[in-house]
């Protein structure tokens, strides 16, 4: 046998012998199940605001809506579904199988990225955990481009994955590749990039050796470079090219700062209430003293020391700052916390407890080790009784989204079966006047908000459900004097339906 026909023979037996070894890995079966067990019930078709409007817009429509967003992935997998003819619960179940492949890679690349310089699995893996499904991935979920999000978060630890090869063999074709994730990433959605940056600090943190500065900076330099210039490119895409009102209205830097410093407060203190106020910040409070003493008992000089622990104030100022600097370049009217954006600073406990084993080097097995997997845990737990909260609530307001909305249905087909008219448009009155959801439900930030809340979603709602092309007009001043003034419904009431003509008039409450 010739000795070129034995190499790609041996090549092949290696390529087979790796996918049975991935396919075979138990790790990747343990991330599948954990997801599961976090995001199964999701599997079922579920409705937010934007859902109504992916179902009942066209798709061009809604791909340019997309693509004004800076997401052209998220346009080009909503084109492709509809061009396959994949109806409402095809696009839905589709995206949550990307969703669910997604997120079980990002853990498991995540896994077998920093095993390699923490030996202890378990706590590779609740690492893994914390940082991919972290306590604000829920919201992620709760969109239908949960997929597309997804797949941002994925790109985020492939490129990850390719800074570490970097850092480690200095070979400049790792920053290429890099780079091109980023721009995958920041096209997919670019509430997650964020993640990136936090992984790629505490990397060049524990890289360095020896305080070499000129490293350091070199590194910051590189990670900003392939986390700044996508992002400038998708932020240059939407304001010069689509226009987009986020990024093209009045802006005032001081009132904008001031906005994001309160609301960063909220998000710390309160977790958009996912979790009980206060138990987040404890987590990272108790992570970062066991940091800190993980430092002060390493054999090594008060300088180091010292300087280790400015890289933690490092590590905790850049996750912050990549997480609300997406912001400030918005319109101050547009600024906004919730949950899918700020996606990055909820990895932060997991980022702390990844440096803190990655400077115990062989992960001893010691008190700190033991009360971390036992604390950890009881946060994961409060993190899960907190999702399953948010769930039962979302089903009671799609349920009563439904609900009322063939309420709605019924009452326009007897107006129309008594009348011979047919109802092509739609006034909302009352904005100022409408809940966000229905007394005593979850909501928070984007969250279970029902969908009457706006008059652009009260619209496509009623598209949907009544299965009409509604045309969306201007309030008529006599019907409100008629009909609606002084009146106030704590529930939906047919009496807030006034069928006239062709239009269909509807107060919210």
């Amino acid at each position: 046998m010739k000795q070129k026909d034995k190499e790609l023979i041996d090549n092949s037996n290696s390529k087979k012998q790796r996918w049975m070894e991935f396919i075979t890995d138990k790790n990747l079966y343990l991330f599948l199940f954990i997801t599961i067990i976090f995001f199964g019930v999701f599997i079922k078709l579920e409705y937010a605001l934007d859902t109504y409007c992916v179902f009942a817009e066209s798709t061009k429509e809604y791909c340019r809506h997309f693509l004004y967003s800076g997401r052209p992935i998220s346009a080009l997998f909503l084109a492709v579904t509809r061009l396959l003819g994949f109806g409402p619960n095809g696009m839905y179940l589709t995206s949550f199988i990307i969703a669910i492949i997604c997120t079980v890679f990002s853990m498991y690349i995540l896994f077998n990225t920093i095993k390699k310089d923490i030996k202890n699995e378990l706590i590779c893996k609740i690492i893994s955990i914390l940082i991919i499904l972290n306590l604000f991935s829920i919201e992620l979920y709760l969109f239908l481009e949960k997929g597309i999000m997804m797949l941002s978060v994925l790109f985020c630890t492939l490129a990850f994955k390719q800074f570490v090869n970097y850092l480690k063999q200095a070979k400049t074709k790792y920053i290429v590749y890099t780079f091109i994730f980023m721009i995958f990433a920041n096209f997919s959605y670019q509430g997650t990039v964020g993640l990136f940056v936090a992984l790629a600090c505490v990397y060049i943190a524990f890289i360095v050796k020896n305080n070499d500065i000129k490293s350091f900076i070199k590194n910051n330099i590189l990670a900003a470079i392939c986390y700044g210039i996508p992002a400038l490119i998708n932020y240059l895409s939407i304001k010069f090219i689509f226009h987009n009102e986020r990024v093209s209205n009045n802006f005032d830097i001081i009132q904008s700062i001031k906005l994001i410093i309160h609301n960063s407060l909220w998000m710390v203190a309160q977790t958009y209430q996912i979790i009980p106020k206060y138990v987040f910040f404890i987590a990272l409070s108790i992570m970062i003293l066991f940091l800190i003493i993980t430092i002060f008992t390493k054999k090594d000089n008060k300088k180091n020391k010292a300087i280790i622990v400015l890289k933690i104030l490092y590590i905790i100022l850049a996750t912050y700052i990549v997480t609300v600097f997406p912001q400030i370049l918005q319109s101050t009217d547009a600024i906004g916390f919730a949950p899918r954006n700020t996606y990055a600073f909820a990895s932060l406990i997991g980022i702390i407890v990844l440096y803190t084993f990655l400077l115990q080097g062989d992960s001893k097995k010691s008190v700190i080790t033991y009360t971390s997997v036992a604390i950890l845990i009881l946060y994961l737990i409060f993190q899960y009784v907190g999702f399953m909260e948010i769930e039962r609530n979302r089903y009671t307001i799609n349920y009563l989204d439904y609900y009322n909305a063939m309420q709605i249905k019924e009452k326009v087909y007897d107006y129309e079966k008594a009348t011979g008219n047919t109802i092509t448009k739609l006034a909302v009155y009352d904005e100022n006047k409408n809940s966000i959801s229905y007394p005593e439900l979850y909501t928070s930030g984007d969250i279970n908000i029902k969908a009457t809340y706006t008059s652009w979603s009260i619209t496509d709602y009623l598209k949907y459900y009544l299965n009409k092309n509604l045309t969306y007009i201007q309030t008529d001043e006599k019907v409100y004097n008629s009909y609606f003034k002084d009146k106030y419904w704590e529930m939906f009431d047919t009496d807030q339906v006034v069928l006239i003509g062709d239009t269909l008039h509807i107060c919210l409450y």
